[in-house]
């Protein structure tokens, strides 16, 4: 004998399991970080030179005003890292001996 229940209709409902709660985590907060990117510098400059038989350099920024002179360390091989936040700022020396 056929059924006599009348069809019932499904209504889309949203799915409250673990698997798509964790579905909707997942792309909510899959975003990528991008902080390393916004902390490079904006310019950055390599010069390669002999060292000076006086081991004796004047660094100076590109408006004049600052003259920062700078002994050599002892070394063959030497970094001399110079830094500056602005570009008025002033320049942050630091060495470094490779060899």
């Amino acid at each position: 004998m056929p059924s006599t229940k009348p069809p019932t209709s499904r209504t889309p409902s949203s799915d409250c399991s673990p698997k798509s709660a964790r579905r909707f985590y997942q792309a909510a907060v899959n975003i990528a970080d991008t902080r390393t990117w916004t902390t490079l510098p904006k310019e950055f400059q390599v010069c390669r030179f002999s060292t000076p038989p006086d081991r004796k350099i004047v660094l100076e920024t590109p408006d004049g005003i600052q003259k920062i002179p700078v002994t050599i360390e002892d070394g063959t091989i030497n970094i001399i890292y110079v830094k500056s936040i602005t570009a008025a700022g002033p320049l942050l020396v630091t060495q470094m001996k490779l060899k």
